[in-house]
């Protein structure tokens, strides 16, 4: 094996130490293993975005392909030299290289036997944060180098990740029969793989600020650059405090007021990690005593969306409502659905931006035998968004058969929605029509993939600019009954509940005759599939 310093030669030689341009050798040495996610690493930053990170990964296996990514032409910075300005303080990382697109520093890093685990990550976040101070608002990524790694070593490597500090581990190898160069193969079984977090309903509560503006504001676009730098420096804020969640602007169409203003509304939800609960130190038994009785334990809450809506301004002489709690992200939805809501912006951050930007990424592929490019929608389209934020938050547990049965009633209800947004005054950023597009194409590409022979059928036919063709859709909806009903009478049935529900209405003669066909053939009716049919049922008398 070569020594350290013959490694750290070799990198720097690739690195294009001797070379004034730009050099992609360090990445043409990089290998992926042929488990999983390193496939899925590989087809991220090679841009196979079919076939790139899952959304349920660690947004840490995301970080270490940016690294990548500013691996394949970086611009040689330094190598073991005093990066320290400061007289006396000596930094000398073994590496630093400049990622020529973004600007981003990299700090390469050879790991040394000798070198105390603890020692490890204390190093590098000193040189990180040396950089930073240097370069304001620059990026820092981590490349580690090794031939082995201890267990003390992967414990901080971990920790780096969970931080949310860019951080790619690579395990050096000499040449052999196969690879008759030296090679850096990347690790990725050293970080967090599956992203095990959840959101509760109550992690997501909105909150929501009114503004009043005049009433002909949407005609100015000075207020469009005011009302979006003034949203993205907020998402990036709570970002930067690592959070996670989203913010929508919206605004009602059509609004009249007795004064000569309108209301913009902009919601945020934000979710941050749980803070422990914090207690004094005491000196005396009587003082604890004193706390117990005046405390109650609770955990702290958090209130990083009110504390961040209270600061956001759009303008001067602008008058606004302090935030107040619109509920959970299931009363916001409800609400923008009502009011027939105007988006005209979504922004995410952390974790759920990653499963949204991911979810869009992928299914611009998935999509594209019912939407012909998702890419050609605004950033807000509910169909760029609504199903992976939906994903996020946790439902009523299914398993087995009441699964199958529920997820038939589910598309039902999705595939009939486009139906019931209404065939006139339609417009793209209106939410009950977008809304309806993005279920009806989500569903639909589900019954795509689970059933080859599916048409395909394009939402596009249902722009707003276009004669409304029912046909489409209704043969979309008979088609995918059809296939419901070589899955199972029971399945087929809930189906059609799913459309009959979101519809509203029902034909009584032909229910029942479908419900005594079932009882004829002895087919069990679960309780709760019963309860819906006499809802409906009741509904309609």
């Amino acid at each position: 094996m070569r020594h350290e310093k013959e490694i750290q030669k070799w990198l720097e030689e690739l690195a294009g130490k001797n070379s004034r341009s730009c050099s992609g050798e360090l990445y043409a040495s990089i290998r992926f293993a042929d488990d999983p996610l390193s496939l899925e690493m590989k087809g991220e930053v090679e841009r196979r975005w079919q076939h790139g990170i899952s959304p349920d990964r660690h947004r840490a296996a995301r970080e270490a392909c940016r690294v990548l990514q500013s691996l394949k032409e970086p611009r040689f910075y330094s190598a073991n030299t005093n990066i320290s300005h400061i007289p006396g303080k000596i930094l000398k990382p073994d590496l630093v290289l400049e990622d020529e697109i973004s600007g981003a520093f990299v700090i390469v890093e050879i790991k040394r036997s000798q070198k105390a685990a603890r020692e490890f990550a204390t190093e590098l976040l000193a040189y990180a944060n040396c950089l930073c101070s240097q370069h304001p608002g620059s990026k820092v990524f981590f490349v580690l180098v090794s031939t082995s790694w201890a267990p003390l070593e992967q414990h901080a490597i971990d920790q780096l990740a969970l931080w949310d500090i860019p951080t790619l581990a690579l395990e050096y190898r000499e040449p052999n029969l196969v690879e008759m160069e030296q090679t850096l193969w990347v690790r990725s079984d050293l970080l967090p793989e599956v992203c095990r977090k959840t959101f509760p309903p109550a992690a997501l509560e909105v909150h929501t600020k009114v503004f009043f503006l005049p009433r002909l504001w949407w005609n100015d676009s000075t207020w469009f650059r005011k009302i979006d730098h003034a949203a993205e420096r907020i998402a990036r804020e709570a970002e930067r405090a690592r959070a996670s969640g989203f913010l929508v602007v919206w605004s009602i169409p059509m609004e009249r007021s007795e004064h000569n203003q309108t209301r913009l509304f902009v919601s945020m939800a934000v979710r941050n990690p749980c803070r422990p609960q914090q207690f004094p130190e005491f000196n005396t038994v009587e003082e604890y005593e004193e706390f117990a009785w005046s405390n109650d334990f609770t955990e702290l809450s958090d209130d990083t969306s009110i504390r961040l809506l209270l600061d956001l301004e759009v303008g001067e002489d602008t008058y606004s409502y302090s935030p107040e709690l619109e509920g959970s992200w299931d009363d916001l939805r409800t609400r923008l659905e009502r009011e027939n809501a105007n988006l005209w912006s979504f922004n995410s951050f952390g974790e759920i931006a990653d499963k949204v930007h991911s979810w869009r990424n992928v299914s611009r592929y998935s999509l594209s035998p019912v939407i012909a490019d998702i890419t050609s929608y605004p950033s807000w389209h509910p169909v760029t968004w609504l199903p992976a934020l939906e994903s996020l938050i946790a439902r009523e547990a299914f398993e087995g058969e009441k699964l199958k049965l529920w997820l038939a009633l589910r598309r039902g209800e999705k595939l009939e929605k486009i139906g019931r947004s209404g065939l006139r005054r339609r417009w793209l950023n209106n939410f009950r029509w977008a809304v309806s597009q993005a279920e009806f194409a989500c569903a639909w590409v589900e019954f795509i993939e689970s059933n080859e022979g599916a048409s395909a059928f394009n939402v596009n036919l249902f722009s707003p600019s276009d004669i409304f063709n029912r046909f489409e859709w209704e043969s979309a909806i008979n088609a995918a009954y059809h296939y419901m009903e070589s899955e199972g009478e029971l399945v087929a049935y809930c189906f059609y509940l799913g459309v009959q529900r979101e519809r509203g209405r029902i034909d009584i003669n032909h229910f029942r005759e479908r419900r005594e066909v079932l009882r004829r053939k002895g087919i069990h009716v679960p309780h709760w599939v019963e309860e819906i049919a006499n809802s409906l049922v009741r509904q309609n008398f």
